[in-house]
């Protein structure tokens, strides 16, 4: 399993391998109900499982969630900690990864530097502190960047 956020939208929002999404309800109506943009199998195979003037949750082929993270109470506070640009979040297999090109190194990249802690802190120091390894072994090309 393999949980992604992001401000840009991956417009992969019913994959077929099932998953769930927290869509923004802009972005869910434009491509659901608004401009036909989702094909018909992508809409019959998706369930909304909650909704708020913002955002959409679904879920996508009967996907068994692996993780809590979609439950109303979680992604209130991950929205509320993280801002309103966050458009979507997604849960899928991580069998879908080994489809998607990179996919399986991404995801052992982020199984080594960031283990559980799936939420990005933007504070720099917090990030220090969790993602310890990470800093530790690309300190050199941090080097770099501390000096733009």
């Amino acid at each position: 399993m393999t949980t992604r956020c992001g401000s840009q939208l991956a417009y992969n929002v019913a994959p077929k391998v099932g998953g769930c999404v927290l869509l923004s309800k802009e972005k869910y109506n434009n491509l659901f109900k608004e401009k036909n943009r989702i094909s018909v199998t992508a809409k019959k195979s998706h369930q909304v499982e909650w909704e708020t003037e913002e955002y959409v949750v679904y879920n996508v082929n009967h996907y068994k969630r692996k993780t809590n993270i979609f439950d109303k109470e979680i992604c209130d506070s991950i929205i509320n900690e993280l801002g309103k640009e966050i458009q979507s979040i997604q849960e899928v297999p991580f069998s879908y990864l080994g489809g998607v090109k990179g996919g399986k190194i991404l995801n052992n990249l982020f199984e080594k530097y960031f283990g559980d802690n799936i939420i990005i802190p933007y504070d720099l120091e917090e990030r220090k502190k969790l993602y310890s390894l990470a800093f530790e072994e690309l300190k050199d090309y941090m080097k770099d960047y501390d000096k733009k």
